[in-house]
């Protein structure tokens, strides 16, 4: 339960910046789209599991595209967003909580996010669409159809991460102010600024 409402909060987030909408209408169509959803889900297991697509039921096809496409494609462009295209002093402020934790291990964990963890990640996504080892028995029982959208998808990825290796690196617009009177033992809080404001 907790976890989904953390989850909830995202959407409910999005809907209320973008949409203007208030709190509980947010809440109430998410719980309403997941409502529809998880029964959907729950019953292709029993009454509707004749509905198939490519010879998956509806609720395999929300686990396949979830587990296998989702979670390291968000993964891969996560770290590729973080690691060449938001501004390193950006990156460095948040992960030392603005120099007062102690830096030492950052030039690492920064080397990790940038070279090491996208190339695992991306191997991850591979190997779950079965394209690891091109020599792999799962490879050849693809269809022309899924072959052609796994190799898509692997386009798409190496464009992207393309565009963010040549971008600059301190191309991101987003800063922040630290308030003056800053208390260190105290949670420390930070203003963000609009373009409006940085030409102040």
């Amino acid at each position: 339960l907790t976890s989904t409402l953390s989850l909830f909060e995202v959407s409910i987030a999005f809907c209320t910046d973008h949409f203007k909408m208030s709190r509980r209408s947010a809440t109430g169509i998410m719980i309403l789209i997941a409502g529809v959803l998880c029964t959907l889900c729950s019953l292709s297991i029993g009454t509707l599991s004749h509905l198939t697509i490519g010879g998956k039921n509806i609720f395999d096809i929300f686990d396949f595209v979830s587990a296998v496409i989702i979670l390291p494609l968000n993964g891969l462009l996560i770290s590729i967003f973080v690691g060449w295209y938001l501004d390193r002093k950006l990156c460095r402020n948040e992960l030392t909580n603005h120099g007062t934790i102690s830096a030492g291990w950052y030039r690492s964990v920064y080397f990790c996010i940038r070279y090491i963890a996208p190339a695992l990640i991306l191997l991850i996504f591979l190997s779950g669409l079965g394209l690891s080892d091109m020599k792999s028995i799962r490879f050849f029982h693809l269809s022309k159809s899924e072959r052609r959208a796994a190799w898509i998808l692997v386009a798409l990825l190496l464009a992207i991460a393309a565009s963010c290796f040549f971008a600059k690196r301190n191309a991101f617009p987003v800063t922040y102010r630290q308030p003056e009177n800053k208390n260190l033992d105290s949670p420390v809080s930070y203003t963000h600024l609009t373009a409006a404001d940085e030409a102040r």
